[in-house]
């Protein structure tokens, strides 16, 4: 019994950890290596093996904190639109669950401090800005798709996580600019996909999300219009080879938004096809 107890467990934890965005922030520190790489300014620079294990491990730590502590304080909610999450199956106890969430933390900072200490500040920055989207007294989250700015800022802070690696920002006229400000604007807009499937749960919060606000048929129109947005806007900001492979992902994504019931997971799947498209633009 106790070893069907503890099996349990181990797969409650590991479903929670959703891995497809996690792959989202992966990508982003991914296209701020290369990004890095490519604009190497003092001689040539190499990152070894090691570090890029312990960058991606920080990243994936780090969020898989995000996740516990957004579930912590979203307990009462997911009781009706998420009912596998551990605090609601009840697989952990919540001194349990804080005890998990407090380790993936520090072997986030642990692994961020071995990279660099720039590396660390970023991590950190993004381990905040999860915090206030999440937890009160601020708790951003609350008023709605606005919050979503949050996540577009995550995203661009990992980027720069990466960049660092290769290329440490000593003064703001180093940053790439362009490319952040895409990554910044792009999941502020398309982020509002994760509110779909808790559209009963937020308007019983009170949280006014565009489903909410809107209703699901207008809202997953907003939000598929969104998304192709974001995709239209990659040939402007990468490279024009992207146009063909840009109007194809924004009309399958509009689409996927338009007619599935819950398409978040479909989406960000196949914008993870789309990445190694973006990452070929800037290696030449």
């Amino acid at each position: 019994m106790l070893k069907e107890m503890r099996k349990e467990i181990f797969i409650s934890v590991i479903n929670n950890m959703r891995f497809e965005r996690a792959g989202h922030y992966l990508f982003m520190l991914a296209f701020g290596v290369v990004l890095g790489y490519s604009r190497i300014i003092d001689g040539e620079a190499s990152l070894s093996i090691q570090k890029i294990v312990f960058m991606c491990l920080s990243v994936l730590f780090a969020w898989f904190g995000a996740v516990n502590i957004n579930d912590i304080y979203d307990k009462e909610s997911d009781s009706l639109t998420n009912k596998k999450r551990p605090l609601v199956l009840k697989t952990l106890t919540g001194r349990q669950f804080i005890g998990l969430t407090c380790v993936y933390l520090v072997f986030s900072v642990v692994f961020a401090a071995v990279v660099s200490h720039q590396f660390l500040l970023l991590i950190l920055a993004y381990q905040a800005i999860a915090t206030v989207y999440s937890v009160p007294p601020l708790r951003l989250k609350k008023i709605g798709f606005p919050s979503k700015i949050l996540i577009g800022m995550a995203s661009a802070v990992l980027v720069l996580a990466g960049y660092s690696a290769y290329n440490p920002v000593k003064n703001l006229s180093e940053i790439p600019l362009k490319e952040t400000l895409y990554f910044f604007t792009a999941f502020s807009i398309s982020s509002n996909l994760i509110d779909l499937k808790d559209r009963k749960s937020d308007g019983m919060a009170g949280i006014k999300t565009l489903p909410v606000i809107l209703g699901d048929r207008k809202a997953k129109q907003a939000i598929g219009v969104g998304i192709a947005f974001s995709y239209i806007l990659t040939p402007i900001v990468f490279g024009r080879e992207l146009w063909p492979f840009a109007i194809i992902w924004a009309i399958l994504s509009a689409k996927t938004v338009t007619t599935m019931k819950t398409p978040d997971k479909h989406v960000i799947l196949t914008y993870l096809l789309y990445t190694p498209l973006m990452l070929k633009t800037i290696i030449k």
